[in-house]
């Protein structure tokens, strides 16, 4: 029961995240913005940044349209309230990966102009899977890096770690906005 639960945890999010991605091919808007802080589209695509749409509900509908758990989004914080919205709107969306690529969670940074719905900087919440204090954003991506050059540059943020990543400082990972901790 619980490895069947989490791999359709797994599926979920990587559902989520595919969904994400598509949605920025999709937002000009967003694809400018990234360009606008240095990210190409090939750094885009190696950590699979994505976009959540300025609406209420596109992830939910495009969940109900696959027949997925919405009780299991909505308990890893995709969705959220009785009516099942979207946690993510008008957001550019990092997907949060474990060291084998699996989806864990996501962090997304609030799209400026005229919509500033809510934080600058939104995660994922606490889940059975994810845990902030415990995570550094583009390890997968570094670990090679890291053992090559016995190392590791840890920065605040995202954009801060896909910045250097585009200047060939592979090394770099990123906290999730949280304080460091023995984990």
């Amino acid at each position: 029961m619980a490895r069947e639960r989490s791999q359709l945890t797994h599926r979920l999010l990587r559902f989520s995240a595919a969904f994400y991605r598509g949605q920025l091919a999709q937002h000009s808007e967003a694809i400018q913005y990234l360009s606008s802080r240095g990210i190409s589209p090939e750094l885009a695509e190696a950590f699979y940044v994505g976009f959540a749409p300025n609406e209420w509900r596109s992830l939910e509908t495009r969940l109900r349209e696959a027949q997925a758990p919405l009780e299991l989004a909505k308990d890893l914080g995709l969705l959220r309230g009785t009516h099942s919205v979207d946690l993510f709107r008008n957001r550019i969306l990092f997907p949060l990966t474990d060291l084998r690529g699996k989806v864990l969670g996501f962090g997304g940074r609030l799209l400026p102009g005229e919509s500033q719905d809510g934080p600058k900087y939104l995660n994922s919440p606490e889940s059975f899977v994810f845990s902030k204090s415990r995570f550094l954003y583009g390890l997968p991506q570094a670990q090679k890096s890291i053992r090559e050059k016995g190392s590791v540059i840890l920065l605040e943020g995202y954009f801060d770690v896909l910045s250097l990543h585009g200047i060939g400082i592979s090394e770099a990972v990123g906290t999730c906005g949280t304080a460091l901790t023995v984990d």
